[in-house]
């Protein structure tokens, strides 16, 4: 309907793969671990019933296309991440074992037009901000509740209702997909200066008014919903 997704994608730079590792002995439950080098990261929560998940992000700048085969994506993981330390070694032992694992590019859909005709998209098929900015199911339901309010208060005229979604909501979706791309290198620095400040703003995260400061403004969501129900 609206073409090619690479005409729509913005690669950021990054590559991403996850998978569960069940029975993994390390447990902290309600904690996210994050270790880090430059140009890559390793991560690890516990998930209930005794398994846990892994993350790795790491800096690909040219864009290299996802091998599909599964056997091909773990040995780029591999190599990725070949001399990593922390719990790194530990996680690519298990990567054999693994039956669910995914890997992907960090990547944003910008549109310039989110419908045609009676089709209308919603979510991350019209504005992934990428999974980095942590808000993808929040911004869908916030295009879900004022899609289905504008379809209500249209009376039954479709395209009216698809054009107001789009007004309401463009300006909004794209200053959270313009924010996330400012996140991307603070997440996965490239150097051990950038991890060092990395370190130091987390820690400064505990003082609640200065967390505001530092990270409220890209956070919270500064718009308007109607009442429409």
């Amino acid at each position: 309907m609206f073409g090619p997704e690479a005409s729509f994608e913005r690669f950021l730079g990054y590559d991403f793969a996850a998978f569960t590792i069940p029975g993994y002995p390390k447990r902290d439950p309600d904690e996210y671990l994050m270790y880090g080098e430059p140009g890559r990261l390793a991560a690890r929560f516990t998930l209930h019933g005794g398994a846990s998940l892994v993350l790795f992000i790491w800096r690909e700048p040219q864009g290299a296309p996802i091998p599909h085969d599964e056997a091909e994506q773990k040995a780029l993981l591999r190599e990725r991440f070949a001399g990593a330390g922390w719990e790194v070694p530990a996680f690519l032992e298990q990567l054999d074992a693994a039956n669910d694992l995914y890997l992907d590019r960090v990547s944003q859909i910008r549109m310039e037009r989110w419908h045609d005709g009676r089709v209308v998209l919603l979510g991350d098929a019209a504005y992934a901000p990428s999974f980095l900015a942590g808000q993808g199911s929040a911004l869908a339901m916030i295009g879900g509740y004022v899609l289905a309010g504008e379809l209500k208060r249209s009376g039954g005229d479709i395209p009216a209702a698809l054009g107001a979604y789009q007004r309401r909501l463009f300006e909004f979706m794209r200053s959270k997909q313009d924010a996330a791309i400012g996140m991307a290198p603070a997440f996965v620095p490239k150097t051990h200066f950038g991890l060092t400040v990395r370190a130091l703003a987390t820690r400064l995260l505990g003082i609640g008014w200065l967390a505001n400061v530092l990270i409220g403004r890209s956070l919270r969501d500064q718009i308007a919903l109607p009442d429409y129900f």
